[in-house]
């Protein structure tokens, strides 16, 4: 069992503790990549070791240190985070890599991430600590929200420190595109809604009989529920297909999972129905040449996507065993894109899945599969032992958030942008950690010996 330091801490402990450094590095990426420049992953593992450091000297008892070395070594996912980078390093190393600069930076940031878990692994302490990091997020996506709203209604076209050049007309948060900021409020609103199921799901307890007018007001006012509101209204304004697709997928799953646990499935038939009603009648008052518009730029994205799709699956079949490096492939894409669609060349798939496979080949793919395969896995286990509401919470969101990431990553390249990567790993690693700081306690094995 780990111990905490008895002696009360100073002021310096205070406000500079790892949960602070770690929180600080998770939000930290966006602000420091959202510039694109070539020293910013350099800055960031840099800051990511000095935290470590100060974690190690100045927070932690030797006993404890060498326990949060030990489990940080023995986490299955960590391991298999170890192997990935192991062979992007042989990629650099070896000239696999089309383009050394950029397989260097993706090199770095790998690094980062697991500097970044073993900064974890000293901030969790415990389940006060994941909800410390649930109200984080949530405030972080908040805040991203709100400056995307100021810059998009204000017509300001300032993106942090530079100017703004593309989606002026939607909101990008600190990020580029207005895509990539959509999958990231997507994330942040499946964090809210998995606390929500986690809430309402309840085992033999029966909910109190409460006004449903008291009931609507006070969740009205709740921080958590307006936060939720304006987040959905920003990504609404982002105009993301395929976010917006993710999130609907999503609220089926965890409607569909909330009645089944309750019983109340024949009530989600009606609200299915109602909903498809509505959407009918929408669809009947919404302007002929509007839907038209809308339906032929839909259909022009789905071309653009097939098409690079075709040129990658292409590509892929030529470098599906050792890939061509982490980050290069738009340095050897050129080769396959024979189309050029809307007057512009593209250096991303868009489909993380798809790219992850011919920038890494199928050595690379696979261990990354495996790391988000056992890190939900943990999550699950979670689930069935009795364990805290904000412990449950972050397993819901590890299961639902993946089928987002996975649905949204088939027509775009979010996992590829730090700022959001950061915040998937540390939502899905978060559980395992506990897990692995403090073991889930099976059930004793029934006696039978007579």
């Amino acid at each position: 069992m780990l111990v905490n330091k008895t002696k009360s801490p100073s002021r310096f402990q205070i406000f500079i503790n790892p949960f602070v450094l770690a929180i600080t590095l998770t939000f930290s990426i966006a602000l420091i990549k959202g510039g694109a420049t070539q020293w910013a992953s350099l800055l960031w593992v840099g800051l990511t070791g000095i935290s470590i450091l100060l974690s190690s000297f100045f927070f932690e008892t030797p006993a404890r240190l060498r326990n949060l070395i030990n489990h940080y070594f023995h986490s299955r996912s960590v391991q298999i985070l170890a192997a990935f980078n192991i062979w992007c390093l042989f990629q650099y190393l070896s000239g696999i890599s089309f383009d050394l600069a950029s397989s260097f930076d993706h090199l770095l940031i790998g690094l980062g991430m697991m500097g970044l878990l073993a900064l974890w692994f000293f901030a969790l302490v415990d389940s006060e600590r994941l909800s410390q990091l649930f109200i984080s997020i949530i405030a972080f996506a908040t805040i991203q929200s709100l400056y995307g709203l100021w810059i998009y209604l204000g017509d300001i076209n300032l993106l942090l420190w530079m100017q703004k050049q593309h989606y002026l007309d939607r909101p990008t948060g600190f990020f580029v595109n207005a895509n990539h900021f959509a999958a990231y409020l997507v994330l942040s609103i499946c964090l809210i809604l998995s606390n929500v199921l986690a809430n309402l799901i309840k085992t033999n307890t029966q909910p109190a009989k409460i006004n449903p007018i008291f009931k609507l007001f006070d969740q009205f006012y709740s921080p958590q529920y307006l936060a939720l509101g304006l987040l959905i209204f920003t990504l609404a304004l982002t105009r993301s297909a395929g976010a917006i697709a993710s999130l609907i997928v999503v609220l089926c799953l965890m409607s569909f999972h909330f009645a089944l646990a309750r019983k109340r499935l024949t009530r989600l038939f009606i609200a299915y129905s109602i909903g498809a009603l509505v959407l009918f009648l929408i669809l009947l008052g919404t302007d002929y040449d509007t839907l038209t518009n809308q339906i032929a730029e839909l259909s022009h994205t789905i071309s653009r996507r097939f098409e690079l799709t075709k040129a990658a699956w292409e590509m892929l079949s030529e470098h599906w065993l050792l890939g061509v490096g982490g980050g290069s492939f738009y340095s050897h894409f050129s080769s396959y894109r024979s189309l050029e669609i809307g007057n512009s060349y593209y250096n991303y798939a868009h489909n993380d899945l798809l790219q992850f496979f011919i920038e890494y080949g199928i050595i690379g793919a696979t261990l990354l599969f495996l790391f988000v395969f056992f890190s939900v896995r943990e999550n699950v286990k979670t689930l069935t032992a009795k364990q805290s509401k904000m412990r449950i919470t972050f397993s819901y969101v590890s299961i639902y958030g993946t089928v987002a990431v996975i649905i949204h990553s088939t027509v775009d390249f979010p996992l590829h942008l730090p700022g959001f990567a950061v915040l998937y790993l540390v939502i899905i690693s978060a559980n395992p950690i506990l897990n692995s700081l403090h073991p889930i306690a099976t059930k004793a094995q029934p006696d039978t010996r007579r």
